[in-house]
C-alpha cells in the first residue's frame, strides 16, 4: 500500500473512532465508567477489555488499580485506570505510535476547539481542554515527539467544591 493511502486509512478509522472515544453521554465521563467507581466495578463494565493493574502509584498518589486496551479504529491504545480512595479518578490512554498520536490531537482540536490552556515544553508540550457537557478534564501530553498520553479527569474534584 502507498503511503497516501495508509495516511488516509489511518485518518479516517481514527475519525470514526473518535465519535467513540471522546463522544459519549454526558454522564459516562470516559466511555463506559464515571467518575468514582471502583475498580470491580470498571473492569466489570469493561465487558473483557480491563483486569487488574500493578497499583503502581503516579505523581499524585493515586494507584494504578486496572489497566486494558482500548480499539481506535484497527489501532490497539493502552488504557490505564488510576483510583483515589479507591475510586476512578483519572483514565491515562497511551500510545508510541506517532502518526496516531498527531491524528488524536487534530480530532482533540476538532472537538473542542481551542483549548483551555497550553503548557509549552522541550520535551511534554501538553495542550489541555474542559468539557463542561461531560465534566471531563481532557489533557493531551506529547512526550519527546515520539508518543502521547490523553488523561482524562473529573473536572469536579472528589469533594464536589468544583475547580
Amino acid at each position: 500500500m502507498g503511503w497516501i493511502f495508509m495516511q488516509r486509512r489511518i485518518t479516517l478509522s481514527v475519525a470514526a473512532a473518535a465519535v467513540f472515544l471522546f463522544g459519549s453521554d454526558a454522564m459516562a465521563h470516559w466511555q463506559f465508567t464515571t467518575w468514582n467507581m471502583t475498580a470491580d466495578e470498571v473492569i466489570g463494565a469493561s465487558k473483557g477489555t480491563a483486569w487488574r493493574g500493578d497499583g503502581q502509584s503516579n505523581m499524585r498518589g493515586s494507584t494504578r488499580d486496572v489497566s486494558g486496551v482500548y480499539m481506535i479504529g484497527s489501532n490497539k491504545i493502552d488504557v490505564d485506570y488510576y483510583f483515589t480512595s479507591g475510586r476512578l479518578s483519572l483514565v491515562d490512554l497511551h500510545s508510541k505510535d506517532q502518526n496516531l498520536c498527531r491524528n488524536i490531537q487534530s480530532d482533540l482540536e476538532g472537538i473542542y476547539g481551542a483549548p483551555f490552556e497550553r503548557f509549552p515544553s522541550a520535551n511534554f508540550p501538553a495542550t489541555e481542554w474542559l468539557d463542561r457537557n461531560k465534566g471531563n478534564r481532557v489533557r493531551m501530553i506529547m512526550v519527546f515527539g515520539t508518543e502521547c498520553e490523553l488523561h482524562y479527569s473529573p473536572l469536579i474534584s472528589n469533594s464536589s467544591q468544583g475547580l
